[in-house]
């Protein structure tokens, strides 16, 4: 009996190291695999899924869209600085800013983001990152270790073959209008309960960790607030009010770029909060236009 236990834990500890070298060979390729933004893109454009559907980047001419859905500004952080460090033309950075991005928000500790995303950041987290995260959500961590083993063929293949590494993000085609839908969801969710309101710290943490590392690269960064329907707007359930005053105390000092009562056809909405390809082009071709006038600041929230 004594013999076949030593078998079995040797057995276990084989496999445990085989497993914990391929997850620091992951993490060492991904970690000096570089990322290049196309030549001549200097404006980056980072955030969730407003962004990620409301700016086409094939309209704005000098800009990269990486933004992602539900992407956390853990994540963004951690994107923003892989890309600026393999990319010293990038002096510029739109950061998507609404409510949900700031209040009651779980993005970075739900269990199914953290599945689909720790495959592709985990390389590129520093240690502080890592013990962030896992002081979060210690179980959803350590278990998403083992989706870097799924990983390291396509990024040992990348690295091998030249090409950059893979980033989640990009501009999305939204071809839908679910507009009427989600106004009736609006009305019966009004007649409920009002929800708490808490400001989420692990947001508010690392959008100042965006701000201060832009800040020491002396790239600008333009929080945005993309084209909201007035009905979302209005509801007491989205609190606009105590998203300007948390603007106002914690984030005044970066130029803001509020759009969100940009007035736009029913046809240009995919729903309540995000742009269809029909409302990303007029959005994006306005941002063409206008990008860095001081007249668009504030405007439409007044």
């Amino acid at each position: 009996m004594r013999y076949y236990l030593i078998r079995f834990n040797t057995f276990i500890i084989l496999i445990l190291l085989c497993c914990t070298t391929i997850i620091c060979a992951n993490f060492y390729i991904v970690k000096f695999t570089k990322f290049h933004a196309p030549i001549g893109k200097n404006i980056l454009i980072l955030g969730d899924s407003n962004t990620e559907c409301a700016i086409n980047d094939s309209i704005l001419k000098r800009s990269i869209n990486l933004s992602s859905s539900a992407d956390s500004y853990f994540y963004t952080y951690l994107k923003l600085k892989k890309i600026v460090n393999n990319n010293p033309d990038i002096d510029t950075v739109l950061i998507s800013f609404s409510p949900h991005n700031v209040f009651n928000n779980t993005w970075l500790i739900k269990k199914s983001f953290m599945n689909e995303r720790m495959k592709y950041y985990f390389g590129i987290m520093e240690y502080s990152d890592m013990k962030f995260v896992f002081n979060q959500t210690p179980f959803h961590f350590l278990s998403n270790l083992g989706t870097n083993i799924s990983r390291l063929n396509n990024n040992l293949a990348r690295n091998i073959l030249n090409k950059q590494l893979y980033l989640p993000g990009g501009y999305l085609h939204l071809d839908r209008n679910k507009l009427d839908e989600a106004l009736l969801r609006l009305n019966i969710n009004e007649t409920k309960k009002k929800k708490l309101v808490e400001i989420s710290s692990n947001e508010t943490i690392y959008l100042k960790k965006i701000i201060s590392f832009s800040d020491k690269k002396g790239i600008k960064i333009i929080l945005i607030c993309t084209p909201k329907r007035k009905e979302l707007l209005a509801s007491e359930g989205y609190n606009m009010d105590k998203f300007y005053k948390l603007y106002n105390d914690s984030f005044s000092e970066i130029d803001f770029l509020d759009f969100s009562n940009l007035p736009l056809e029913d046809n240009c909405y995919g729903d309540l909060s995000h742009l269809n390809y029909t409302g990303a082009i007029k959005f994006s071709n306005l941002l063409e236009r206008n990008i860095f006038s001081s007249i668009y600041i504030y405007e439409y929230s007044k």
